[in-house]
């Protein structure tokens, strides 16, 4: 259920709770902090991130990696795409460009730009996924229109090595990388 929906569940049975001759809807007490838990998530979510960011910049990759996977699997775009980098870098973890596909795909289907850019890049390359020329432009293509100037360049650069080595491009494609040092 979306939080903004259950918000407004909240608020409408706390204003009709008192209203005179109103039915008695308001939540029992015993349920508030079930659901005061549940609005707060994003809070939550953003201190474990906060922590995660801690434990990586001293160093503790492991642990980044542990606490980037709590809030990732709790659907946080941005944990999804540092987890994606964990493992596109093996940091903390084996490296893995599948894990890191499917984190970062997690992360671009919410609108991370940086992680849509990136899904590009492996469609581009081949690397975790089978190549795929027409999905990488519409991976950039989306990560463009949502502000990346990485996905800009890497399409610029997509259809400038396509003019010299044709339609056929053999992976000499001059894609940025540097999103991935963005954190």
């Amino acid at each position: 259920m979306k939080k903004s929906y259950i918000f407004a569940l909240l608020t409408c049975l706390i204003l009709t709770a008192n209203v005179e001759g109103a039915e008695n809807t308001a939540l029992p007490r015993d349920a508030w902090p079930g659901a005061m838990s549940y609005l707060s998530q994003d809070g939550d979510l953003n201190s474990i991130i906060e922590k995660a960011q801690e434990a990586y910049n001293k160093g503790n990759h492991k642990e980044a990696v542990r606490l980037y996977r709590i809030a990732a699997e709790r659907g946080n775009s941005l944990a999804q795409y540092r987890l994606g980098t964990r493992y596109f870098l093996g940091e903390g973890v084996n490296k893995s460009n599948e894990e890191a596909f499917k984190w970062w795909k997690r992360a671009a289907e919410q609108g991370n730009p940086d992680a849509q850019n990136n899904i590009g890049r492996m469609y581009a390359e081949g690397t975790g996924v089978k190549k795929d020329r027409q999905k990488a432009l519409e991976w950039w293509q989306k990560a463009a229109d949502n502000g990346s100037g990485h996905a800009t360049h890497n399409i610029e650069m997509y259809y400038k090595y396509d003019e010299i080595y044709g339609s056929e491009n053999d992976g000499r494609i001059a894609v940025d990388y540097d999103s991935l040092n963005d954190e």
